[in-house]
């Protein structure tokens, strides 16, 4: 099943997991169960957001988050994949649902595109992830580099 959702704290269990699996080390960064969670009930605040969680039975096993922007380029407005993770456990075609559900809220609103970010920092699934994304028909359109910066 999956729900909208407005309380991100239910999501304490698999934010720890992503925790434990991303790749912070590696970026000089600390990721931190309490900040995600801030994160999310911040990025709720917002106008057309939305948090989809996926359940198993009884409990998350799964979220993605989306935001909207209007893009300054062509002023179209856009929905914007934010955190998208399911436990290693559950993956599979439920997890591919919520991107599914996602893609038809933002066209539901209004939106003209949907973008999916593949990160290097949240699991070792970016090149998963790519794939993922391009069997839905998305082409690769940003590179991010990040630098810590000495103080």
């Amino acid at each position: 099943m999956i729900f909208a959702c407005h309380n991100p704290e239910i999501l304490r269990d698999v934010i720890d997991e992503w925790v434990i699996t991303c790749n912070d080390g590696i970026f000089d960064l600390k990721a931190n169960t309490d900040n995600v969670i801030d994160h999310l009930y911040m990025m709720l605040k917002t106008p057309e957001t939305l948090l989809l969680v996926l359940m198993d039975e009884q409990r998350p096993i799964g979220f993605i988050g989306v935001t909207t922007f209007i893009s300054p380029i062509s002023n179209n407005k856009m929905a914007n994949e934010h955190l998208w993770y399911v436990k290693e456990k559950s993956r599979g075609k439920e997890s591919l649902q919520l991107v599914i559900d996602a893609m038809k809220w933002a066209k539901s609103i209004g939106c003209t595109h949907f973008l999916g970010n593949a990160s290097m920092l949240a699991s070792n699934l970016h090149d998963q992830v790519c794939k993922i994304y391009k069997e839905f028909g998305m082409t690769k359109f940003e590179t991010t580099f990040i630098k810590t910066l000495e103080v």
